[in-house]
């Protein structure tokens, strides 16, 4: 397999849908309405794009921009920006990303969840792109009493279930909505809270989440039960007719004050991991649990040696089976950062450091904020960093990296040609996601006409990659 990079350059269109032929061959889009929305696509031929975004008061519409695009050895722009007839300041959408089989949630950061369907043409060994979406639902949390709950901070979809955080509702205790597609439409099925006895105004339940069929995770970061902000998060699970708490994950065995465990997290059959930003050294630290038949036992805590104060270590996670994805900022001469994504696997006796990903051209994660690396996606033998900003530029890139059966290599970059007013600083890979050939990019501070709009971008893979 060739080790060349490819660099996918994106670019956004906006359009309106009503219908279309498999066939046509249009970029795909995404345009929603104001208000929060979800879909499903299995019934259908082509791919689901959730979209949660923050909602202004007053906002009429947001329009969400995606475009697909995808080339092999070499650069295959396709279209150019049409700026949005309608653009509403502060949706914030794209700040988090997700995507399962041939759905892919974008979301904003405080309100509104929109989801399309997307037709996708077929896929060849050297390009592929999406022909056509449209919006099909919208979710609204049934008790939504504040432009400030958050709602859509975090996402997490897997067939027709849909998990949404909330950690702003309720005085900021914070809340997790679950959502089923029944065949005709998307439905509230539950609203999720701890049952602990500690749940209190500033924990910031739902700030994460993950789902895996009938459990979902959702994270807690500035629980305080024994350590002040040492951070949790708590699984639930479906019997069937509902959803019931199954067990609270923490460190208080070591604990440690702002530890903020929880941060993020992810979920994959039976493990969980944990991420951690601070703690006792504030260097983060990830924590693997696995789950027994009976209860969830800490197995493992991952690290590296070369991490430093600040690093982000542990701000974005990925799990998928026996492998494990950590965002950070690794510490080159005392001076300056490089992103990385460190790879772990369990080899059956013990979590060991396997790889480490960094861009060749260097960069930092998100511009090298405190307690924010790189964001991180897993699927397979494929793996993104997104958000990683080149020292001297205002340009962020996401990175594509695939492992061979041996090492990893990485395999192309993805670079919006357009950036909108604010190119400097529309976050460009805050949140990345990739499964089955499609990746997702989200930039939520992106602004053509009005400030921090957002945007996503929507890429099919070629094969080989």
């Amino acid at each position: 397999m060739s080790s060349k990079v490819t660099t996918y350059l994106g670019a956004i269109l906006v359009l309106t849908i009503a219908t279309s032929s498999p066939g046509a061959r249009l970029p795909a889009s995404i345009r929603a309405n104001s208000t929060p929305q979800g879909a499903d696509s299995r019934a259908r031929a082509g791919q689901i794009t959730l979209v949660a975004a923050a909602r202004k008061a007053g906002a009429s519409e947001l329009s969400a921009q995606a475009l697909a695009d995808a080339v092999t050895k070499k650069v295959y722009p396709r279209d150019t920006l049409v700026p949005p007839s309608v653009e509403s300041a502060n949706e914030y959408f794209g700040y988090s990303v997700a995507i399962s089989g041939r759905r892919a949630p974008l979301s904003g950061c405080r309100g509104a969840i929109f989801i399309s369907s997307m037709e996708m043409g077929a896929l060849s060994p050297s390009f592929s792109m999406a022909r056509v979406g449209n919006l099909e639902a919208e979710l609204t949390p049934s008790d939504r009493t504040g432009l400030y709950d958050n709602f859509g901070l975090a996402v997490a979809l897997q067939g027709n279930r849909a998990v949404v955080g909330a950690d702003g509702t309720d005085e900021q205790e914070g809340a997790a909505y679950i959502y089923d597609f029944n065949g005709t439409t998307w439905v509230q099925t539950a609203r999720l809270q701890p049952k602990d006895g500690s749940f209190g105004d500033g924990d910031l339940f739902g700030n994460a989440v993950a789902l895996d069929g009938d459990r979902v995770l959702i994270g807690r970061v500035f629980d305080s039960e024994q350590y002040t902000n040492n951070g949790a998060a708590f699984t639930f699970t479906y019997n069937g007719t509902a959803w019931t708490q199954e067990a609270r994950l923490d460190t208080t065995t070591f604990g440690y004050i702002f530890r903020n465990l929880g941060v993020s997290v992810a979920l994959s059959g039976n493990r969980a991991l944990l991420g951690s930003v601070s703690g006792e050294d504030f260097t983060g630290r990830a924590f693997v649990f696995v789950f027994d038949a009976s209860s969830w036992t800490l197995e493992a805590t991952l690290d590296a040696t070369d991490f430093f104060a600040s690093s982000g270590f542990g701000g974005s996670i990925a799990l998928q089976g026996t492998t494990a994805l950590v965002g950070g900022n690794d510490l080159i001469g005392n001076t300056s950062a490089i992103a990385v994504g460190y790879v772990f696997q369990d080899d059956g006796n013990a979590w060991n450091l396997a790889a480490k990903l960094s861009p060749a051209e260097g960069g930092i994660g998100l511009a090298g904020v405190a307690f924010e690396g790189p964001a991180v996606a897993l699927d397979g033998s494929r793996a993104l960093l997104g958000g990683v900003n080149l020292l001297g530029t205002s340009n962020p890139r996401t990175y594509l990296f695939s492992f061979d059966g041996t090492s990893w290599t990485e395999k192309a970059k993805f670079i919006r040609t357009n950036h909108g007013a604010n190119q400097s600083g529309d976050d460009f890979g805050h949140a990345v996601a990739l499964d089955r050939g499609r990746a997702v990019v989200g930039a939520p501070y992106f602004e053509q006409n009005q400030i921090f709009a957002g945007t996503a971008y929507i890429y099919s893979l070629p094969r080989a990659q």
